[in-house]
């Protein structure tokens, strides 16, 4: 009677060794998903990083190429005026020989 009770008690230890193993085993397996999820997410934020990087520097060329051609607006109105001006100058003087 007494061995049967070892041999139960080998084999329940077995048994519980055994479901520890699988436990551990799913427990990597899990380690091994979350690893591969923050693995890929942290490729995700690098080239989200890296796509920001490259708008901001967008973004800063396109605002100087406004800056300038708002300049040159600003200039070629100018000109414009003078022009017109000078066109009304010689209008006006054209008139005045004419009568």
């Amino acid at each position: 009677m007494e061995f049967f009770g070892a041999g139960l008690g080998v084999k329940t230890m077995a048994e519980n060794f055994w479901a520890g193993y699988n436990h551990i085993r799913a427990i990597n397996s899990d380690i091994g998903t979350l690893s591969s999820r923050i693995k890929s997410k942290t490729n995700t934020i690098t080239q989200l990083n890296s796509n920001l990087s490259i708008a901001r520097v967008s973004i800063q060329t396109n605002t100087a190429q406004l800056s300038s051609l708002n300049g040159q607006l600003v200039q070629v109105n100018h000109e414009k005026e003078i022009l017109t001006n000078s066109s009304a100058n010689l209008n006006n003087q054209l008139a005045d020989k004419n009568n």
